[in-house]
């Protein structure tokens, strides 16, 4: 993390920053940031509450991009999980299929397990996972609510069966990868 960096992209000075997010420690009760006259890094709970404000900003979507969606389906924020493994190779190309034809869509890129994917898939907090099918087989949870569709030998997309923009997600996955037939 570098404070400077940081600071001038929010537009305020250091310590400005540094300020806040002491004020921040001390009404939560716990170290966010670790600190040194070197260095500064996240703690162990500074970067469970950064991941957690980054999924609650996620979930806020504006009224002008909600109204948008009626006549635009990729208008609203479209929130793709993938595993690492196949995040870094892929996750790229996705974006830019995607955001290509709609420049203003609003994508968001989460890298996880694939037991977490699915978790957050059954509680809506993902809209589509990438992930190796294969390890859907070996996951406590009811798979039964996730529906897949293979792109590249056990490499495919995961949606919650059911899900509110089930059109939307369809077009975007055969953007990303044409079924395979």
């Amino acid at each position: 993390m570098h404070f400077g960096k940081a600071s001038r992209s929010l537009s305020v000075t250091q310590s400005t920053l540094s300020s806040g997010i002491r004020e921040l420690e001390i009404s939560l009760g716990i170290t966010l940031v670790e600190r040194t006259n070197r260095s500064v890094s996240f703690t162990t709970a500074g970067e469970k509450i950064t991941d957690r404000a980054r999924y609650v900003l996620m979930q806020v979507e504006d009224p002008v991009t909600e109204a948008k969606s009626f006549t635009d389906p990729l208008a609203l924020p479209l929130k793709l999980g993938a595993i690492p493994t196949i995040a870094s190779f892929a996750m790229g190309n996705f974006a830019y299929a995607l955001q290509k034809p709609n420049p203003g869509s609003h994508l968001y890129i989460r890298e996880h397990t694939t037991a977490n994917l699915i978790a957050e898939l059954l509680d809506n907090k993902l809209d589509l996972a990438l992930l190796a099918l294969l390890a859907l087989l070996a996951l406590p949870y009811d798979v039964g609510r996730v529906e897949t569709r293979v792109i590249y030998r056990d490499i495919g997309f995961a949606w919650r069966k059911g899900h509110s923009r089930q059109s939307v997600l369809e077009e975007v996955m055969s953007r990303l990868a044409p079924p395979i037939t």
